[in-house]
């Protein structure tokens, strides 16, 4: 399962990916700064839902952990153990 911390990493790297055609054209001056800003939030708000979206699927996913069946070994007595005082 993702930790919120490994997501937010996850996401913000996404993010930044996909902001890079953005950042391109805020330095080539054909994309106003506060457009550039609008647009690099909204590809992170993106980001990070395709990234829970994506986690949310692979944790249903994930085998569920099954418990081994008793063996019986927790009651055994050991031979070498004294015999209950009730017995003598």
């Amino acid at each position: 399962m993702m930790t919120s911390e490994v997501k937010a990493k996850v996401a913000v790297a996404l993010g930044a990916l996909l902001s890079v055609p953005v950042l391109k054209g805020v330095l080539a001056g054909t994309i106003p700064t506060a457009t550039a800003a609008v647009r690099v939030a909204l590809g992170m708000v993106v980001a990070y839902a395709a990234v829970t979206v994506v986690a949310a699927v692979v944790a249903g996913y994930l085998p569920t952990p099954v418990e081994p069946p008793p063996d019986g070994i927790e009651d055994a007595i050991l031979v070498d153990d004294p015999p209950p005082a009730d017995t003598l």
